[in-house]
This record gives C-alpha cells, structure tokens and sequence, in this order.
C-alpha cells in the first residue's frame, strides 16, 4: 500500500520538473524575441534618421548649388550625405540579419534614392529646383514604403 502514494509523488515531482523546463524554455525564447524585437526598432530607427540626415546634407548642398555651382560647401555637404548614406548600409546589413525580405527590399529601395540624390551633387551646375524637388518627393515616396514595410514586419 505505500507503493501508491510513493508512485503519485513521483509522477507529481516528474510533471513538476517537467513544466518548470517547459516554463524555463518559453521564458528564454520569450526573452530572445524581445531582444531580436527591440534590436530590430532600434536598428530601423537608426536608418531612419540617417536617411533624413543624409537627405538634408544633399539638399543644403543642392541648395547651395542653386545659389553659386562653384560654392565649396557643396563638395563638404556632399561627403557628409555620403558619410551618412555608408552608415545607412551598415544598418541594412543588420536587417538582412533580423528581418524579412520584403524590408530589405525597401530599405535598399530607400538608401538607393539616397545615393542618388548624392550623385545628382556630382555636377552642380545641373542642378534645379525642380529636380531637387523631385529628387526629395521620390525620398519621401520611397521612406513611406519602407515604414510600412516595418510596420508590416512589426504586426504594427
């Protein structure tokens, strides 16, 4: 008779130790998705704000541009744009890591216009308005696609 409550306490100490495993899993995979989760904001934040940065370089360099072509800020602008659009693909390649095709693809789409707007600095005295304007809409275009890339990425 003390084989039974002997043989209910071991199946009870086995189903114990066996949910504490399973809780312990599911805590460290609840914990690695946070951390991929947050690296992930973080990382799109970053390019984020470095393809404003970067946007804003080209466009004081185009601006000067407008107002002298020769003007020696648009060779220092130009390289700051282009500084930012290096940090740009550092960041992209920290996607290819953590994220899905379809945000890599907006984000290359993105740092693409970018570089582009930057060559559009490579002769200055071509420079309009129009086609500075033009070149900052296709930006703003090609950010909005990749935020809802993001936001899709995200389940936001």
């Amino acid at each position: 008779m003390n084989v039974v409550p002997a043989t209910i306490s071991a199946v009870a100490a086995t189903i114990a130790a066996f949910l504490a495993g399973v809780n312990i899993y599911l805590t460290r995979r609840n914990e690695n998705v946070k951390w991929a989760r947050e690296t992930l904001v973080e990382t799109f934040t970053q390019f984020l704000t470095a393809s404003f940065e970067a946007k804003n370089a080209a466009k004081a360099a185009a601006r000067a541009a407008l107002d002298d072509p020769a003007s020696p800020e648009v060779p220092r602008l130009r390289e700051e744009a282009a500084r930012v659009e290096a940090e740009m693909r550092d960041h992209q390649t920290r996607m290819r890591l953590l994220t899905t095709p379809d945000v890599v693809e907006s984000a290359q789409a993105l740092r693409f216009g970018v570089r582009d707007y930057i060559a559009s600095l490579d002769t200055p005295a071509t420079i309009t308005a129009e086609s500075d304007k033009a070149m900052r809409v296709d930006l703003w275009r090609r950010r909005e696609a990749f935020v809802a890339a993001v936001k899709k990425a995200l389940s936001l």
